[in-house]
């Protein structure tokens, strides 16, 4: 059981350093734009969503035109 919590706890590190890596991300691509003219600055981001679920793409369920 104690192999489980560590991994978790492992999970949650990572997953809050992505999360982390994301918002910088985000942050410098808005100074991007707005530096560029593209967009207001001003503008709010979305709210973060603290516990998502991202269900995985299924290639063999997509269907091409």
């Amino acid at each position: 059981m104690e192999d489980d919590s560590d991994y978790l706890g492992a999970m949650e590190r990572e997953l809050g350093s992505q999360r982390q890596s994301l918002n910088d991300i985000h942050n410098q691509l808005i100074m991007l734009i707005a530096l560029s003219g593209g967009v207001n600055c001003s503008v709010e981001a979305p709210p973060a969503v603290a516990n998502a679920v991202v269900a995985p793409l299924n290639p063999l369920n997509t269907t091409t035109h």
